[in-house]
């Protein structure tokens, strides 16, 4: 065996320590717990009895709960699913292969959890903008114990997403392409911080002084080998100091986040700052004159509207549109994301925002015909104001249709909201996230007023994971079905979730993949 053979072997756990079994009842309570519990769950065997399923799982693996919980009451075998099992004293998350089959000589279902080593929990991923943000934070926690000088480099190969649907690319030879691009630039890091922020987009955290224009090269000259004209891949960096003087607490998660953001959002041209201090200075002026900027524009009334597909994964058809609000002036925008975050600490303007984007789309003859899913707040939909209005709308819209995607349930339960069965009889629908709901078992289908459930992009950030959690999936969207509810994937950026998910024919599908979001005229 060789060194590094010995160090891998050394790394992984032993098969002791791998998985652990759990009994439960129909509703998911705990009754006999064996194996590694301590190690995965955080507390001992017999401290796990009683706990419901539920508390040991991550959000995303909820509605993947929800079919465990339909075959432990209906007494059926379950295919093998995903799921995400979070240790209550570390906080950390896991990913674990579960069987799960009832018992002849007990009433309980037994579940067996295989560990899935390098499996990448969707909301910590670094393929994604919040875990990339954490994971380049935590490299600044480090380096300011070892007195490391650090640097932040972004790098922007092109519009990758055109050439993956392009018929006339080797799709073997775009993959060979993503993993050179992703090896070389784990060579330059420090520790684990490469991250996807989007298809195409980058970010490194690596030593201050580190040659990015040769790995710049490099990458270019592979680049060539699939794309010789250039007509579509073409790489470029920029770089900024992560060495800042008077940064404290969040503060610098907010100068990171601010950095991130802005490459995701509008590319490399947006990065226009070359210190993380710099950079949070820049997130400060922007949230002042942002609100304001969003304020203004409630205020006259000029909020503006594009629309994304949401399309049927057998088909890929469109079967809805979603709703994107912006505001736009001569030399600046805000995107819906943006208006989104801009009104997350304050309820009174996002009701504001949410009355002005129904009566947009409740009084747009442009959208005659059509049915448009928008985002609002449930507290928005516990005042009457909004209420009375789309009731009044009701009568007179036409053909169009209105899905009312609510988030913000954790403090509401949605049964006693009786405004949302009111709704639906005056002919709006409902979609609901899934993760603010938790398992959705057979009763609670039949009561919940809800038409659309929709997914954590989480789910589809990693195809291995995902490709586990198919059958599951599957299946629940199949009883989902029976009672009319159907079920959204959200924030699907490659091909190869696209691929994965058609398998569930009865699936729609939504997120940058399908294309930008366009005007309707």
């Amino acid at each position: 065996m060789s060194a590094e053979q010995a160090a891998a072997a050394a790394s992984r756990p032993d098969d002791s320590a791998r998985g652990f079994q759990l009994y439960i009842d129909e509703g998911g309570d705990i009754a006999i717990a064996k194996g590694a519990i301590a190690r995965w769950l955080g507390v001992p065997p017999d401290a796990a009895h009683g706990t419901n399923l539920a508390a040991i799982l991550a959000e995303e693996s909820h509605f993947a709960l929800s079919d465990i919980l339909c075959s432990a009451a209906l007494g059926e075998a379950m295919e093998g699913t995903l799921l995400w099992v979070r240790n209550r004293n570390a906080g950390s998350v896991a990913g674990f292969r579960v069987t799960g089959a009832p018992q002849t000589f007990n009433e309980y279902y037994r579940l067996i959890f295989d560990l899935q080593p390098g499996m990448d929990y969707g909301a910590t991923s670094r393929n994604s903008r919040d875990g990339f943000v954490r994971a380049a934070e935590q490299a600044i926690e480090k380096a300011r114990g070892d007195g490391a000088a650090l640097g932040l480099t972004f790098v922007d190969l092109g519009d990758v997403q055109r050439l993956d649907r392009s018929d006339a690319k080797n799709r073997e030879a775009l993959d060979a392409f993503t993993r050179t691009v992703e090896e070389r630039l784990r060579r330059e890091s420090v520790g684990e911080t490469v991250g996807r922020v989007r298809p195409g987009r980058y970010g490194l955290v690596h030593a201050e002084g580190a040659d990015i224009a040769s790995v710049q090269r490099e990458i270019g000259d592979h680049a060539r080998s699939i794309d010789p004209d250039g007509r579509t891949l073409s790489v470029k960096a920029s770089t900024l100091s992560l060495d800042h003087d008077a940064l404290e607490g969040n503060a610098v998660r907010d100068a990171l986040d601010h950095a991130v953001g802005e490459f995701d959002d509008a590319g490399l041209d947006a990065v226009i700052f070359d210190t993380l201090d710099a950079s949070h200075a820049a997130y400060l002026d922007q949230r002042r004159s942002r609100s304001d900027m969003l304020r203004r524009a409630l205020d006259e009334d000029s909020l503006t509207c594009v629309y994304r597909p949401v399309v049927q994964a057998k088909t890929l058809e469109p079967a809805h549109l979603l709703a994107e609000f912006r505001v736009e002036t001569e030399d600046d925008a805000l995107g819906a994301s943006e208006i989104l975050r801009l009104c997350e600490a304050t309820p009174e303007l996002r009701r504001s925002v949410d009355q002005a984007a129904c009566r947009r789309l409740l009084s747009d003859p442009a959208l005659e015909g059509e049915t448009v899913a928008i985002d609002v707040a449930i507290r928005s939909m516990l005042t009457q104001d909004l209420v009375a209005m789309l009731l009044d709308f009701a009568r007179r819209m036409g053909k169009r249709r209105l899905i009312l995607r609510l988030v913000g349930l954790r403090d509401t339960a949605v049964e006693r909201v009786e405004a949302l069965e009111t709704l639906r009889r005056a002919g709006f629908s409902i979609a609901l996230h899934a993760k603010e709901l938790g398992p959705v078992t057979e009763k609670r289908l039949e009561r919940l007023p809800v038409d659309y459930l929709l997914l954590d992009p989480g789910l589809v950030v990693d195809p291995d994971a995902l490709r586990h959690s198919v059958p599951s999936l599957h299946a629940m969207t199949e009883r989902c079905a029976k009672h009319k509810v159907a079920v959204v994937f959200e924030g699907i950026v490659e091909a190869e979730a696209v691929r994965l998910l058609n398998r569930i024919g009865r699936a729609l599908l939504s997120g940058p993949y399908f294309g930008d979001p366009r005007a309707r005229t």
